[in-house]
């Protein structure tokens, strides 16, 4: 009986060390302030870096949609000038074949 009584008396007083403790606690150390305000600048910084990431991802998809237009023009006006160059051939050939005409009707 003696022992629960001592048990009891010890864990009255040890619970209400703690209350007191607590309620004289600081609201925040100078090394919590330090900490929270090193947290902020990392989150910021991480939020700055997927911002840049996406800025970055943006451009060069912008960059290829460029370039790809680029190149589709490129191969539209090479197929123009293949056709204007096919068709001047043309003309050259039957110019020749008449002249060839012209030259075995004259012998």
């Amino acid at each position: 009986m003696m022992n629960f009584k001592k048990r009891t008396a010890a864990a009255l007083t040890v619970s209400a060390l703690m209350l007191a403790l607590m309620g004289c606690q600081e609201k925040e150390g100078p090394a919590e302030s330090a900490g929270k305000e090193i947290d902020k600048a990392a989150q910021q910084t991480g939020e700055k870096f997927d911002e840049a990431v996406q800025k970055t991802g943006e451009g060069f998809d912008e960059a290829v949609k460029e370039a790809g237009e680029g190149f589709d023009e490129a191969v539209q006006k090479t197929e123009e000038e293949l056709d204007e160059a096919a068709e001047k051939a043309g003309e050259q050939m039957e110019k020749a074949g008449d002249k060839i005409q012209d030259a075995v009707k004259g012998d």
